[in-house]
């Protein structure tokens, strides 16, 4: 047990030196990544999830308002159309 406490490891996320029990027990090592690390991956993992759902959620809910929208266009009026496609791409240019 006391040779743990003297023994550390290079974390291979953010390079520093740190001790063995601040790394996660596998199979018969330790991960190559230390567990605050690993913790913060997880964290930016889940918000970057988050935020692609979010952008996914706002395009597909203005993909059924413009079928809507084309929808309500009883004639062929290219003045109308070049309007509506001109408000579609200012409303994807700000999305991203």
């Amino acid at each position: 047990m006391s040779e743990k406490l003297n023994e550390f490891k290079q974390c291979n996320a953010c390079d520093m030196e740190k001790p063995i029990d601040e790394f996660s027990k596998r199979g018969k090592g330790y991960s190559a990544a230390c567990k605050e690390c690993v913790k913060q991956k997880g964290a930016a993992t889940r918000e970057k999830k988050k935020a692609d759902k979010q952008k996914s959620d706002t395009r597909t809910a203005f993909n059924e308002h413009w079928k809507q929208t084309a929808d309500q266009i009883d004639t062929f009026d290219l003045t109308q159309i070049s309007d509506l496609l001109k408000e579609y791409q200012k409303q994807i240019k700000n999305m991203m």
